[in-house]
């Protein structure tokens, strides 16, 4: 009898493992729903531990997000983003609270006022809750999935524009899950023309901050006032996203952006909530509802007009790099691999801050030769400034930010991968692990990146110290054939 019923017991332990091992599985998932709403906007991000509703559809919304946030078990939000102010964006977020889905924990928009009756009813709706995003401000999921707010109220990193009209002021968020980046910023302009009259160019101001992604929420269902060329060719999507209603008076989707997506090199489905009343395209799916499941490097697309479900994987591509036109904000910026003259322990790393707001490091951490070494940082580093990380407190004369002792660059070659505090890559140089892209051991030349704003895993963007631009000396007293806390003679 005690036999049998440790054998149970086993049995018994062994299926309560499993099942706890797939709901662990199953929570490091993202989910997308872009929820049809007709000629407005509304998206549902289901993170690993948290939710989050951007924008809320025009009003008579309420019951169509409700309804799906019921399919999915959701009976209330962590999270709600108000794009912007206008009416097809925010008029159905009342409805939702005052039908019994509560906002949490905070209610993001802008800040400031807008003369409008859903503007009011939104106001009173969120109460207490409502909050105004800060640029930079990182909203957690959980799992390792962030929302980071790269422009808003017309202000990015880049620059700042008087904004004209409502649009302008759109909040723009770029997700990060894995190798899975997705962005989205409401009604967003890019200088496009309608009625007569240009609207201010932000998308092309905040583009280098988002870098390349899988996937491209297009701005304002398509209008001429949206989604750039420069934001297409620097974002380089594999799928485009659009949020559009059947008969609707202002073209939506335009011919023009549904061109200019499809004749994006990278771009294979250009998905829409209805087909819209503007343009067509070949590359185009209508699809209702559609849905993105992401675990962080392969990702589905669930149309609820068909129920199809087409399976992609990322393009291994995270914050601008591997050959997207632009890096991420923060970067590994010049690495002392050989050391100096003096000691060959006399390591290095130097990191630039490409952005004009201070980042905090405090949690992230540096991945050597995909973990042999991890070099944890903290504190933070200043606006357009540099964070230099080093062996011992001796190697240079300038001033370090920390040292880490068991700091060890491989002469034949490490990759070093920058990951923020949620685990999530920010910047990676040499992901093969091979022969350091520039630097000697003859003179102990630095590797410096040439442009801090490109991708940090192309050799072509490397080159070693000139040995005329140099700054701060070795542990021995000696000048150093590079530029610790300064800038790169390999720099324009």
């Amino acid at each position: 009898m005690r036999q049998i019923t440790t054998k149970l017991l086993l049995v018994c332990l062994l299926f309560a493992a499993v099942v706890v091992s797939a709901s662990s599985a199953s929570a490091q998932q993202v989910r997308i729903v872009h929820i049809d709403v007709g000629q407005g906007d509304s998206t549902l991000i289901v993170g690993p531990t948290r939710t989050l509703l951007y924008d809320g559809g025009l009003t008579g919304s309420g019951t169509k997000i409700r309804s799906v946030l019921n399919s999915l078990g959701i009976t209330s939000i962590d999270y709600f983003v108000a794009g912007h102010y206008h009416a097809d964006h925010i008029g159905g977020i009342d409805e939702l609270i005052n039908g019994g889905i509560p906002v949490n924990l905070a209610s993001y928009d802008r800040g400031g006022t807008y003369s409008s009756q859903t503007f009011t009813d939104y106001v009173n709706a969120v109460g207490a809750k409502r909050t105004t995003i800060a640029l930079n401000q990182v909203i957690d999921l959980g799992g390792g999935c962030t929302l980071t707010c790269l422009a808003v109220d017309g202000r990015t990193n880049r620059g700042t524009v008087t904004p004209s009209g409502e649009n302008d002021r759109s909040i723009a968020l770029v997700l990060r899950f894995g190798t899975f980046d997705y962005f989205i910023a409401s009604d967003m302009t890019g200088g496009g023309t309608t009625g007569g009259v240009t609207t201010a160019d932000v998308e092309s101001l905040v583009a280098p901050d988002v870098g390349d992604v899988d996937v491209l929420h297009a701005g304002h269902h398509g209008s001429l006032t949206s989604t750039n060329q420069t934001l297409v060719n620097t974002l380089k999507p594999q799928q485009a996203v659009i949020s559009c209603g059947d008969g609707n008076t202002y073209g939506h989707p335009t011919q023009t952006v549904l061109d200019r997506l499809a004749a994006a090199p990278t771009m294979d489905t250009i998905w829409q909530t209805e087909l819209g009343a503007g343009g067509t395209s070949a590359k185009v799916k209508v699809g209702g509802d559609i849905t993105f499941l992401t675990g962080g490097s392969t990702y589905s697309v669930t149309i609820s007009s068909t129920g199809q479900t087409f399976n992609y994987s990322t393009d291994g591509v995270t914050g601008g790099g591997g050959g997207g036109t632009q890096g991420p904000t923060v970067v590994i910026n010049e690495v002392a691999w050989a050391g100096s003259a003096a000691n060959s322990l006399d390591e290095w790393i130097e990191l630039y801050n490409n952005s004009g707001s201070a980042v905090s490091l405090t949690g992230w951490r540096i991945v050597d030769d995909a973990g042999a070494q991890i070099y944890n940082l903290s504190g933070s580093i200043a606006a357009n400034g540099y964070y230099l990380i080093e062996r011992s407190s001796t190697a240079t004369s300038v001033a370090g930010d920390i040292t880490v002792s068991g700091m060890s660059l491989a002469n034949a070659g490490d990759s070093l991968e920058l990951q923020n505090s949620a685990g999530a890559r920010v910047d990676i140089v040499n992901s093969s692990g091979g022969a350091w892209y520039a630097g000697t051991t003859t003179g102990y030349y630095t590797m410096e990146r040439i442009n801090p704003a490109t991708s940090g895993d192309s050799a072509s963007n490397w080159r070693s110290n000139n040995g005329v631009t140099r700054n701060g000396t070795n542990s021995g007293g000696g000048a150093i054939n590079g530029t610790p806390r300064a800038k790169n003679s390999a720099t324009p």
